[in-house]
């Protein structure tokens, strides 16, 4: 099934591959945690994180959190040298895949114990580079991430 996932030109098997995932339920977690594991691959993660989600629920719930945990070093590591607009690859990517992985744990009805989103909430917000989007200008709307972070674990 890999070569039609990493394959688009092979439209119909590669469509046909997203489809069928989801019905393998959790045993399809050893299958894809190493294609999200591997960054030559991160234009698939999106796709990746919403199969996991569907096939496995609240089962993918620690393939979640190490995937946020990864982000949250890619943007520990990033942000600081960053000015406001980075819509460039990788970044771009990186954030839809963790915007993507925050949906997936909201859908399992994920409880912040670790404060794993919390802190992501809090870094993203302490940093004004990050914060912006999905925002712009309007200082009194939150950013796209906080307010992804906040519907899992609310506004504490």
């Amino acid at each position: 099934m890999l070569p039609f996932l990493d394959n688009r030109k092979l439209y119909g098997p590669h469509q046909e591959s997203w489809i069928a995932l989801p019905g393998c339920g959790p045993t399809v977690l050893p299958v894809l945690r190493p294609l999200l594991e591997d960054d030559t691959r991160l234009g698939l993660h999106r796709d990746l994180i919403a199969v996991i989600g569907k096939a496995a629920g609240k089962e993918a719930t620690p393939d979640l959190e190490k995937l946020v945990e990864r982000e949250l070093t890619y943007w520990k590591k990033e942000a600081p040298d960053l000015d406001k607009w980075w819509g460039e690859e990788p970044m771009t990517t990186h954030y839809s895949r963790l915007v993507s992985a925050l949906r997936q744990l909201k859908a399992v009805e994920y409880k912040d114990d670790r404060r794993l989103i919390r802190d992501l909430r809090d870094y993203w917000q302490s940093k004004p580079q990050l914060d912006y989007i999905g925002k712009g200008d309007r200082p009194e709307s939150k950013s796209q991430l906080v307010e992804e972070a906040e519907a899992i674990i609310g506004k504490r």
